[in-house]
């Protein structure tokens, strides 16, 4: 790769030098779950987009759950929780 000497001790090195490890890492860690690297891989994926959209769904939860008459709505539509039968508690 001509011209990428004047980089040498930089940027260049210090992002390929990082590339390695992390794919070094990436081998480790799919050799200990008994994986080729790209079912690993795969693996995360899905990991990663099943993440994203537990958050997504917990953001929508709490803006709706957080509005008092979404709420309200809901248990017209659906009912109420059950309240808690509780036993009496001797003083």
């Amino acid at each position: 790769m001509a011209g990428l000497g004047i980089v040498s001790g930089g940027i260049l090195e210090t992002w390929l030098a990082s590339r390695s490890t992390t794919a070094d890492e990436l081998r480790a860690l799919a050799d200990a779950a008994g994986l080729p690297l790209d079912a690993y891989l795969a693996q995360v994926a899905e990991e990663k987009r099943r993440e994203r959209a537990l958050a997504e769904g917990a953001e929508i939860f709490r803006r709706v759950t957080g509005a008092p008459e979404t709420v309200a709505a809901f248990d017209a539509e659906y009912g109420g929780p059950a309240q808690a039968q509780t036993a009496p508690r001797a003083a």
